[in-house]
């Protein structure tokens, strides 16, 4: 936790053991907003998620992802967004392309 304070991510607060959040990291490319976005999916072992949860998933404190929407991720190619509903996103991980063997 220490460590965490030292680097200004989470703030201690005079009351002992309550934190407010500091410095968020904010990613500007929308290729590095796609890899954290797949990253989350891998690392959860989902294959899908709806977008406003991944936008919020726990795991990607401290960045701030306020950047992140499905434009942003339709330009990954291991990535695919689809409409569910009339405002509900989900993010799938695409098909993994199968590797072909040249030997015969």
């Amino acid at each position: 936790m220490m460590s965490l304070v030292t680097w200004g991510i989470i703030i201690e607060t005079k009351p002992k053991g309550i934190y407010l959040v500091g410095k968020q990291a904010t990613p500007k490319k929308p290729d590095h907003l796609a890899w954290l976005a797949e990253a989350v999916l891998i690392s959860r072992g989902k294959t899908q998620m709806g977008l406003s949860e991944l936008c919020n998933h726990p795991a990607l404190f401290p960045f701030a992802l306020d950047k992140l929407n499905a434009a942003v991720l339709q330009h990954n190619p291991r990535l695919r967004v689809e409409r569910q509903s009339l405002n509900q996103e989900f993010v799938f991980l695409a098909a993994r392309p199968r590797i072909v063997s040249s030997y015969p």
